[in-house]
């Protein structure tokens, strides 16, 4: 797994007070950049069905946890989840991907959910999926807070339980990656 920061939102207020520590992942270190932004490559995250597949192989999830500085005056949420993989859907199979956040301490969680149905006969897929910002879970304002962001894959034959179907590989070199984007605001 890598994780790595693209631009996103801007703010009036400098990043540079802003502090991620990675303090949970499933895998290898971790750079982290500009703070608007934090992408996780997955190289073998995949569910994948079909006849003589293990149901157990049928859902897959990540959880990271970050410990996050938040400068005062200031408060942060997730604005958009993006997806990006690989997917073989036999008809009537479907793909799911989902994320759920929150901050530790609030019972205030946001979750933002993608399926597809196939057929899809093998191809690449990109989605943008936004939590709605009028419901927005924010950080606590201008203090140290404790971010968490599970993600969830799951392929389901319910519709067909003759057909097959995955999302994203690791055999072809081809990964999944989210990226979250966060929203800043004054306090």
């Amino acid at each position: 797994m890598d994780l790595g920061v693209r631009q996103g939102l801007h703010t009036t207020h400098s990043t540079a007070s802003i502090t991620f520590s990675l303090i949970f992942y499933g895998s290898s270190q971790f750079p982290l950049g500009d703070k608007t932004a934090v992408t996780v490559t997955y190289s073998k995250y995949f569910a994948e069905v079909g006849p003589g597949i293990s149901i157990s192989a049928n859902r897959k999830n990540c959880q990271l946890t970050f410990g996050v500085a938040v400068p005062s005056g200031f408060s942060f949420g997730l604005a958009t989840a993006d997806y990006r993989g690989y997917y073989q859907l036999d008809s009537k199979v479907t793909g799911a991907q989902s994320s759920l956040y929150y901050f530790q301490g609030n019972l205030n969680q946001a979750t933002s959910r993608n399926t597809i149905v196939g057929p899809v006969d093998g191809g690449y897929y990109t989605y943008r999926s936004p939590f709605d910002l009028a419901l927005t879970n924010l950080s606590p304002c201008g203090t140290n807070t404790v971010l968490n962001i599970g993600s969830d894959i799951r392929a389901s034959n319910a519709n067909n339980t003759h057909g097959s179907g995955y999302i994203a590989t690791d055999s072809t070199d081809v990964s999944l990656t989210q990226t979250f984007h966060f929203q800043w605001q004054t306090c």
